[in-house]
């Protein structure tokens, strides 16, 4: 059977917020994402990124499949997901559109809720690639996406990852190994 569009990116985030609160309990930390059922799982929301004070319309920048958040409602890591083909174009059109957010929002019980980017933030773009698209990520789009510098409190393209396979499957499970080292080093 064929999945709905975001249902891998719902499975992952419910797996991730299960694991932030076992694996990871002690550290306080709280998953948000999107594609779920809201009435089963309150934490999955609409997730915007936006430029300003207050999110709108006007000013939405980009929206977020996973926000992780610590006890003081730091953002700790961002995570878009892209369950079809990745082209350069998009994996650049995410990457840049998140970086130029200062604030994310969500609405939880009706209220808007707002979280500021900082240099500390993480962002993890995941998706599925071509064949060939590889070589060019990594010989062509992190060099130069590593020579970019931001405003210092703001988010920093150091602190930019890229996860990516040939398939869903194997972009999630690369994702996962990949949040587990990013987690098990944090301590």
């Amino acid at each position: 059977m064929t999945k709905k569009p975001g249902e891998n990116t719902g499975i992952f985030g419910k797996w991730l917020d299960v694991q932030m609160t076992t694996v990871y309990k002690d550290r306080g930390y709280s998953v948000y994402y999107d594609h779920g059922d809201q009435v089963k799982y309150p934490n999955v929301v609409a997730i915007k990124g936006f430029f300003g004070d207050t999110v709108s319309n006007v000013n939405r920048m980009a929206d977020i499949d996973v926000l992780v958040v610590n006890k003081q409602d730091e953002i700790v890591l961002l995570i878009e997901i892209e369950e079809k083909g990745m082209s350069p174009k998009k994996l650049i059109g995410d990457i840049f559109t998140i970086l130029m957010c200062n604030k994310i929002a969500i609405k939880k019980a009706n209220k808007q809720k707002y979280f500021t980017v900082s240099s500390k933030s993480k962002l993890i773009i995941a998706g599925v690639v071509p064949s060939g698209a590889k070589r060019k990520i990594e010989t062509v789009i992190m060099p130069q996406l590593k020579e970019f510098r931001r405003p210092g409190e703001t988010s920093q393209t150091k602190n930019i990852q890229i996860v990516y396979g040939i398939n869903i499957k194997e972009t999630l499970d690369d994702l996962k190994s990949e949040i587990k080292n990013l987690f098990s080093n944090e301590a």
